[in-house]
């Protein structure tokens, strides 16, 4: 089925966070307008300081929600989601500020989800660098997993196909949901504010039995060398807090003494690779967070039911 022949409630509505975004924004949004298929676009801005919200005002395409405050990607992203969903669109497609989308990328998304009879949660065209040369490194990186290998040798050796490939992870710069996917989903876990949100997300994907692809007839740009280094690289305090978080929130529902023991182990060996010693300092931070975690998790569930009944 073609994107022609597909029934009306195709429409699309694109959702970009941002924060801060003046050096990409107006190139981002350029980019999809100028698309054959140009969707609907909401811009949720978690309350930027320079001249992003004056570049976007220049779109008078673009419908704007501004936060008072940074909520974080995931919360944002619910923002739009929701909203869009109330107007009535039945498909998300969540773009990074910093990146550029090519002609036909939105279009043989949607496209893609109908012939595949909507098995993929959520569908992601190929991730290229800024100047469109070689793959984004951190798309990359999760394309050589062992999981999502298919893709990664066919790119290699020059051979990739028009279909979609399921992969284990695909980075959230531009993720196309459809609202099936969201209904059965859900939204974006709350109780993550930067980072690991997305991981968490495509755990719940998995475990509720949709796919996870790669559309490698389409690409986009991700313009993020010029941006600040994710932060999660050099500090141990905010990797060990994503780390944990996903496991207490993880939909398998890993029981807290399995957590326990976990956490243990990562404290001890995330300060370095073996030969190493643990540090006393971190390890001790390390277990008052598991604690403090675990007790944040168990109020969120809790109000969580309340609310159900």
């Amino acid at each position: 089925m073609t994107l022609q022949d597909s029934p009306k409630n195709t429409s699309c509505c694109v959702i970009i966070v941002t924060y801060n975004g003046e050096k990409w924004i107006k190139k981002c949004l350029e980019s999809i307008l100028q698309a054959t298929f140009c969707p609907k676009i909401i811009v949720v801005d978690n309350n930027s300081k320079d001249s992003t919200l004056a570049i976007v005002d220049k779109f008078k395409e673009v419908e704007v929600i501004e936060s008072n405050e940074n909520i974080g990607f995931g919360k944002a992203n619910n923002i739009g989601i929701k909203y869009a969903s109330q107007i009535g669109y039945k498909f998300f497609f969540l773009v990074n500020q910093d990146v550029y989308v090519e002609l036909d990328t939105i279009s043989k998304l949607i496209d893609s989800f109908y012939r595949t009879n909507f098995q993929y949660g959520l569908i992601s065209p190929i991730h290229l660098n800024g100047v469109g040369v070689n793959l984004d490194a951190g798309f990359e990186k999760f394309m050589k997993s062992r999981n999502s290998s298919g893709f990664y040798k066919d790119y290699k050796n020059g051979r990739l196909s028009s279909t979609v490939y399921e992969v284990d992870f695909v980075n959230a710069a531009a993720w196309m949901l459809s609202s099936e996917c969201i209904d059965r989903v859900g939204l974006f876990h709350p109780l993550f504010s930067h980072y690991g949100e997305d991981d968490n997300y495509v755990e719940r994907v998995k475990f509720l039995g949709l796919k996870t692809g790669v559309l490698a007839s389409t690409s986009i740009r991700h313009d993020r060398d010029s941006r600040i280094k994710n932060s999660l690289r050099v500090n141990y305090k905010l990797r060990f807090r994503r780390t944990l978080l996903r496991m207490l929130v993880h939909p398998k529902n890993y029981s807290h003494t399995k957590i326990f023991f976990k956490t243990i182990i990562i404290l001890i060996t995330s300060r370095g690779r073996w030969p190493v010693l643990p540090d006393p300092g971190f390890c001790l931070w390390g277990m008052r967070e598991f604690f403090r975690q675990k007790n944040i998790v168990s109020k969120y569930r809790d109000e969580v039911e309340n609310d159900k009944n």
